[in-house]
């Protein structure tokens, strides 16, 4: 691990030799995205990774999947509740 925003403590003594990164996705395709649970703050994240041709480095990005999805929830609940009213009135409402 060379950088990680925000820091945690336990970042260089983590074993990543077992991560669904390194055991699963790196032996079947040199980038891809996936959701697990971070190894490091077990937090559920969506990665994306690349490995690097030539050099024994994979670059690795994370988003917290909460944070990914939290606009997405926010419009869910919006148009969501709105969504049976306008059904009401533009299906059963009376014409004027």
């Amino acid at each position: 691990m060379l950088v990680r925003e925000p820091l945690v403590e336990n970042i260089f003594t983590t074993d990543f030799a077992n991560s669904p990164l390194v055991s699963q996705r790196l032996p079947r395709a040199e980038s891809g995205t996936y959701e697990t649970v971070s190894v490091i703050d077990h937090t559920p994240r969506i990665i994306g990774y690349q490995a690097v041709p030539g050099l024994p480095l994979v670059v690795v990005l994370g988003y917290a999947r909460a944070d990914v999805l939290a606009t997405w929830y926010r419009h869910v609940y919006t148009f969501g509740a709105l969504t049976p009213w306008w059904c009401w009135s533009w299906c059963w409402a009376p014409s004027s």
